[in-house]
Order: C-alpha cells, then structure tokens, then sequence
C-alpha cells in the first residue's frame, strides 16, 4: 500500500509540474488531485522540494536505463558518461518543463544529496574521496543551470558549444583518455539525434 501510495503521488505530480511548471504547483494541488492528505504527501517526501527532487532523479535513471539499452558502452566508462550528462544537457535545453523543474530545485539541498549519490556512479571508475564528491556535487548545480538557460542567439554559441564545454569542465579530468572529448562529444550527439529522444506528459521519455 505505502509503494502504491509513494508512485500515485510522484505519478499525478509529474503530470502537475509538467502541465503547470514548478512555481504554480503545490503540494496542496497535489495532495488534492491524489486523493490523499497534505500531511501525507509531506510524511512520504519531505516537501515539495524533496518530490521534485525524486521526480528528477526517476527521470535521469530512466533516461541512464535507456542509455544502456539504445547504446551499450560495456566497460567505456567515457563513453557512457558522456552519453548520460549530453543527454541530459540536451533535454533540458529543448524541453520547457523539464527545465522549469530543473531550475525550481537546482540550488536545494534535495538536488545537493542527490548529486552527490549520482556522483558515486557516474566517478564509479576514479578514485576519489568523499570530500571531493562532496565538492563535485554542490558545483554542478550551481553551475549547469547557467549552461542550460544561456541566450545562444545574443551569445552566438550553439548547443554543441554548451555540451562540450559543460563535458570539458566537469567530466574530462575524470576520463581515463582526454584526447577523446571532441569525438565522444559528437558521437554523442549523432546518437541523440538518431534516436529522436524527447519528453511528453509527465516527462516521459519517447525515443526510437
């Protein structure tokens, strides 16, 4: 019953926050559309901040799932990794909801304490301390939504631009070979073309 409770609440606030953005959607809303307390939703989440939280980490572990379907990387920790954070980049750059969620959370302790557990997966392959995941964590935030919401019309850069120096800043000097940015930045990117990724309701994954 508590799991069938947990997934109603995540899957009407998905439909919420994808319909009406992160401000207009509270857990009042949310409570209401799921036939459920307020106090209920609060007991399983912690706060608005904490569904959403949950609702972006769901996300970025289908998205990690299809990844690994559409494009094995086998032991290509680069590869992979690049594929996993272009990927994302990408959606959050063509995807208006997506973004509205990511930047009503990006600052919150909820996205610090998930960065910083993706991270253990992601640096999987380095050897690195607690202290510095820590670091590694709290600066993605604060820095990838600056990427993502830049004007590239009146800055004159392109998506690829912003991809490959997000990958050059943050992933490269965990990669095992940095000669390969440029090529894993473009295979990347003909992969997401080729599978025609995007989102629908509720930030469903759609691809081919």
């Amino acid at each position: 019953m508590e799991k069938e409770t947990c997934e109603r609440i995540e899957a009407v606030a998905r439909n919420l926050f994808y319909e009406l953005g992160y401000k207009n959607t509270t857990i009042r809303k949310i409570a209401k559309e799921a036939e459920i307390s307020v106090g209920l939703a609060n007991y399983y989440f912690g706060s608005k901040d904490g569904l959403c939280a949950k609702i972006y980490s769901s996300f970025r572990r289908e998205l990690f799932e299809i990844i690994k379907r559409r494009f094995p990387a086998g032991e290509d920790y680069d590869f992979e990794a690049s594929h996993v954070i272009i990927f994302d980049a990408m959606l959050l750059m063509e995807s208006q909801p997506l973004l509205d969620l990511y930047n009503g959370i990006c600052y919150t302790e909820e996205m610090e304490q998930y960065m910083y557990e993706m991270s253990a997966h992601i640096l999987r392959n380095t050897n690195i301390d607690a202290g510095y995941r820590y670091l590694f964590s709290i600066t993605i935030p604060a820095q990838k939504p600056k990427l993502v919401n830049v004007d590239r019309e009146e800055h004159n850069v392109s998506k690829r631009d912003i991809v490959r120096f997000f990958l050059n800043s943050y992933s490269l000097q965990f990669f095992k070979d940095k000669s390969r940015l440029d090529e894993l930045v473009d295979i990347t990117l003909q992969h997401y073309k080729e599978c025609g990724i995007h989102l629908e309701q509720g930030y469903k994954i759609v691809y081919h």
